[in-house]
């Protein structure tokens, strides 16, 4: 319901700007850049982050609407790809999975309120800040590890491949410690969250910015994963 507002306020931003004059400051564009992103949770038993933030990339388009004193409305849609490894349990400190790559495609749409600071006729600064709206969808098959024991009942690890949005499960052979029908919970499709930005305009055409998201909504409840993430993006306003 809230990504069907966010559109909704969307669309009614690009209708109004149709209907005035040529004169009017709605700028189209586009940005294309890289990512950085991993995963927050909340129950270090649950989930705990391994290594540094993933690398990924988007591509999309933005829409501004620039009010007579500077506020503006900027949004647009954006394909993005995000990966990151965290070490997953099934069961509170039972972290069967030791390395569990995620990757993910994403729709992101942001809706934020902005201010163009001028800085002469070529240069300008644009902070945002304001909510965004995604819908994650599957990117192949991510990697991971799951602990097995040997018949001595010592540890070893296994590679497997498995889908984010469709979570994994495996069942344990004979008499073990673990439980049997260990599991890694589906990640879900539509989540939200706070983002704030920084964009550079020069010559009122090309743009550089800078962008930090937080997720609010668990993209994952079972592990309790929100994801957060930096992203760097160049474009051309039309």
């Amino acid at each position: 319901m809230m990504m069907k507002n966010a559109i909704s306020k969307l669309l009614l931003v690009l209708a109004l700007g149709a209907s005035l004059p040529v004169s009017a400051q709605l700028k189209f564009g586009v940005e294309a850049g890289m990512n950085l992103s991993h995963y927050r949770c909340n129950h270090d038993d649950y989930a705990r982050q391994r290594g540094g933030m993933g690398a990924g990339f988007q591509v999309g388009g933005t829409v501004d609407y620039e009010f007579r004193s500077h506020w503006m409305l900027a949004s647009g849609l954006s394909f993005v790809r995000t990966q990151s490894d965290m070490e997953l349990s099934y069961m509170m400190d039972n972290f069967l999975f030791p390395k569990v790559n995620i990757k993910l495609n994403r729709l992101v749409l942001p809706v934020k309120v902005g201010y163009d600071i001028r800085l002469g006729d070529r240069f300008s600064l644009m902070p945002s800040v304001g909510m965004y709206f995604a819908y994650s969808f599957s990117a192949g098959k991510s990697s991971l590890q799951r602990v097995e024991l040997d018949e001595d009942g010592l540890p070893y690890l296994v590679e497997d491949r498995y889908s984010p949005m469709e979570g994994y499960a495996y069942d344990y052979p004979g008499e073990t410690p673990f439980p049997l029908d260990a599991e890694l919970g589906a990640f879900r499709h539509w989540t939200w969250g706070a983002t704030a930005g920084l964009k550079v305009v020069v010559n009122r055409r090309y743009t550089l910015g800078v962008e930090y998201s937080e997720g609010i909504k668990e993209a994952q409840s079972a592990n309790a994963l929100r994801d957060y993430g930096l992203a760097v993006s160049v474009g051309y306003r039309f």
